[in-house]
């Protein structure tokens, strides 16, 4: 397999008259080959749909990242106002959903409608959503 160098890639554009984009910016084009001329909008047209999946990637990058700093700062937030730190909230949040789990798979054992038992213990909301997630 033979190597090609960035400086034979430069000689071979030379010699086959192609003028990268910075000396050829100031009228449109991006790049000349011979007599014909390649312009900023040829090339963007020519990738298009990888420009678009790549600013959808951008997009969903950013939404994420945006996602993960505010739940930090709820997170931190919360945790000042229980006078705690993040890490302890986050176990305590973690015991809470276990312990919700281990009563629902006791309830399901002994066959025990959750979202009645749920309502007359005045916990509805809490159980509740596991409930209907089961039957869904």
């Amino acid at each position: 397999m033979k190597v090609v160098t960035p400086l034979a890639v430069a000689a071979l554009a030379v010699s086959l008259g192609i003028v990268p984009a910075a000396r050829a910016a100031g009228d449109g084009k991006v790049a000349t080959v011979g007599e014909h001329a390649i312009t900023r909008a040829q090339l963007e047209e020519h990738v298009r749909a990888k420009l678009i999946e790549l600013e959808n990637q951008r997009y969903e990058l950013l939404r994420e990242g945006l996602d993960e700093m505010i739940a930090e700062e709820l997170v931190k937030q919360e945790a000042s106002a229980r006078k705690t730190t993040p890490a302890d909230l986050e176990k305590l949040v973690a015991g809470q959903h276990q312990l919700r789990d281990h009563v629902h798979q006791m309830l399901e054992r002994l066959d025990i409608d959750a979202d009645r038992l749920a309502g007359d213990l005045g916990l509805g909301p809490l159980l509740f959503a596991r409930s209907a997630r089961r039957q869904s």
